[in-house]
């Protein structure tokens, strides 16, 4: 498990043997896992089981299921994303900075489009 990282913001992160990205992080109250543009079908209610889970599967010891994150996003005449999630539209649009932002936690910067929506796609199934 000395593998994991975190940046401060509440998710663990490492890149397995094969060059994919495993992380970790809060979602509803609740721990979930992704692996590259994959999310893990468990819920885990810490975040150390999730990552022993993880470890465990890339060592061939533990299966695991995964189900894709992909979801549908429309675009504006301005380059801003929206999405619906529920009751709530979830909004991935540029900052002046030129960074990419997510409307439900702004303080979070995002190199790309892309990035920023993957992000939201994982918190807000």
């Amino acid at each position: 498990m000395n593998r994991w990282t975190e940046r401060g913001d509440g998710e663990f992160t490492r890149t397995l043997r094969d060059g994919r990205k495993a992380k970790v992080f809060e979602q509803a109250l609740l721990i979930r896992a992704a692996v590259d543009e994959q999310m893990v079908d468990d819920l885990f209610f810490t975040t150390r089981h999730a990552m022993e889970l993880i470890d465990m599967w890339e060592a061939g010891e533990e299966p695991l299921t995964f189900h894709p994150i992909d979801k549908h996003w429309l675009t504006d005449a301005i380059g801003r994303y929206t999405r619906k999630s529920g009751p709530i539209t979830l909004i991935v649009s540029m900052a002046l900075c030129g960074s990419w932002k997510f409307d439900r936690e702004a303080w979070r910067c995002f190199d790309t489009a892309e990035a920023a929506r993957r992000h939201a796609d994982e918190r807000f199934p």
